[in-house]
């Protein structure tokens, strides 16, 4: 019995040394720290040293409201698992998936928490919200035309749904992003000013 509870030691040991979350230890009681693994200290920039013996919510974000008790007494009932802001020893925050779950531990009862980094998920996540929300704003700004128009044969006026005739440049206007400058094409020009047409042409 004691050989096999040395395998499962020794698994658990290299398990938790080589896991690339952080993975923490923490007293069932009091929450205090009791042991973390090598990417505790890559992913916080804390020492080991530095974080033995310490209440767990040193590593919570100034933002975070639950206490290190609420989060034992959640978990000795059936484990937590959330997402929240942590800070890191240099004062930056990172937001994290944690899990705990109940653990013997020696002679008693620990916590083993588990916490993965998700701070670029979540901010990949608010920038596609925010670009979804921008190309919304754009779309509800731009205006197109389609379908069928009725247009006057003669005249040229556009009739709108509720049976109003519309010139042609005002109802474009209404309808799109378009905006209109006047000319005069060559053959208007012969007609309405044929004298001008002959003597630029006599030239």
């Amino acid at each position: 019995m004691k050989g096999k509870e040395k395998t499962s030691e020794e698994k658990f040991k290299a398990v938790f040394e080589s896991s690339l979350d952080s993975l923490i230890v923490v007293d069932g009681k009091e929450g205090k720290i009791l042991e973390c693994n090598p990417a505790t200290k890559r992913i916080f920039g804390y020492e080991k040293e530095a974080l033995i013996g310490k209440d767990f919510s040193i590593l919570f974000s100034p933002k975070v409201k639950v206490t290190i008790k609420e989060l034992i007494k959640k978990t000795k009932v059936y484990g937590a698992e959330f997402t929240q802001e942590f800070c890191k020893a240099d004062g930056s925050i990172l937001v994290m998936d944690l899990n705990a779950t109940m653990i013997p531990w020696s002679k008693d009862q620990a916590i083993l928490i588990t916490l993965r980094d998700i701070t670029e998920r979540i901010q990949a996540e608010r920038e596609r919200d925010e670009l979804i929300l921008e190309l919304k704003k754009a779309m509800k700004e731009i205006k197109t035309l389609s379908g069928l128009l009725p247009i006057c044969a003669s005249c040229k006026k556009i009739r709108d749904d509720k049976g109003y005739w519309h010139q042609v440049e005002s109802y474009i206007s209404s309808h799109s992003e378009a905006e209109f400058t006047h000319g005069i094409c060559p053959e208007c020009a012969k007609k309405l000013y044929p004298g001008f047409r002959k003597k630029k042409d006599s030239k």
